[in-house]
């Protein structure tokens, strides 16, 4: 069995948090209803640490959805808004 040393750092799970998760979710369904003040309230309550993670789990959908087939017709809109998305979360002047 490998030692640990103490200088070594432990490996940080890249899975988001709940917390990430569910200000994502928040933040997706208040764009898709045309919310976008609650959508913007939302981001301005956002902790730096939370914000950055929101913006890698926006990242994920951005390059998730990037890997589908270049027939599918919903494919660029889909990037189009996840990336208007974190736009808002990345300049916060734009509101």
């Amino acid at each position: 069995m490998r030692k640990i040393m103490k200088t070594e750092k432990p490996i940080r799970s890249k899975t988001p948090t709940d917390e990430v998760r569910k200000k994502t979710e928040d933040i997706f369904t208040n764009y898709q209803n045309s919310k976008l003040e609650k959508m913007v309230k939302i981001i301005d309550e956002l902790t730096p640490k939370v914000k950055q993670g929101v913006i890698r789990y926006v990242d994920g959908f951005i390059t998730y959805t990037s890997g589908w087939s270049d027939k599918d017709s919903e494919k660029k809109e889909k990037i189009l808004n996840l990336k208007v998305i974190k736009e808002f979360l990345i300049n916060p002047q734009l509101k």
